[in-house]
């Protein structure tokens, strides 16, 4: 056992001038209050219970349910009741026993219905196509199909329109002999079968001498 009090003692370490002697007791050390494990605890027990709360809303919603949380003052209402307010607006109805629902636009896209509905400014996503029925959406669709077509065969006749009225304006004006003949003709057979008279070959042919003539 080596003598504190030996200068020689090589475990001894030499103290400094004016530093005090070393007591034999460990001094006292108080221990901390753990306050960032708690916050730390606390913040992932709220994090896990928002997250519970978030899956059991999706797993609800995949079940058909609708879920309300508190804050988002959902209206009960009926299909038929919006239609009465307003009828020209497109509506979606949920048809399970829990919840009636109207939607103004309702758009289908990979099988999931998405309503937007105008009292929460929000979307709302169903995610079994069955329980939704969209009733006047597709009757619009329908008819805006039907406008599209109607407005697409009116630009075409308008595009062949117009290339005949610059064919004819490039060609000649003159009409040729022949279709003249023909005319006079077509023109006499129409007189003759409105008045029930004959009317002679000899005046056809002076008629048409004399718009040959003329040209």
């Amino acid at each position: 056992m080596s003598n504190n009090n030996n200068p020689f003692d090589p475990n001894v370490v030499p103290r400094r001038i004016g530093e005090p002697r070393a007591s034999a007791e460990p001094p006292v050390v108080l221990p901390q209050f753990p306050w960032y494990t708690l916050f730390s605890l606390f913040m992932w027990r709220i994090g896990f219970l928002i997250f519970l709360l978030k899956a059991g809303t999706w797993i609800a919603e995949a079940h058909g349910v609708r879920v309300s949380l508190p804050g988002q003052n959902d209206p009960d209402t009926t299909c038929s009741e919006a239609y009465q307010d307003n009828p020209t607006k497109e509506h979606c109805l949920a048809t399970n026993d829990h919840f009636l629902r109207p939607c103004e636009y309702c758009v289908t896209k990979s099988n999931q219905v998405f309503c937007y509905n105008a009292d929460q400014a929000k979307w709302s996503r169903w995610f079994d196509r069955a329980k939704c029925e969209i009733r006047p959406s597709a009757k619009r669709e329908k008819l805006s199909r039907k406008k599209k077509r109607k407005r697409k065969r009116a630009a075409t006749a308008a595009k062949r329109a117009a290339a005949n009225r610059a064919a004819s304006s490039t060609t000649s004006t003159a009409v040729s002999v022949p279709v003249q003949t023909e005319l006079v003709e077509f023109m006499g057979e129409m007189e003759r079968e409105e008045w029930g008279e004959t009317e002679p070959e000899e005046l056809i042919t002076e008629t048409t001498e004399s718009m040959k003539d003329s040209l």
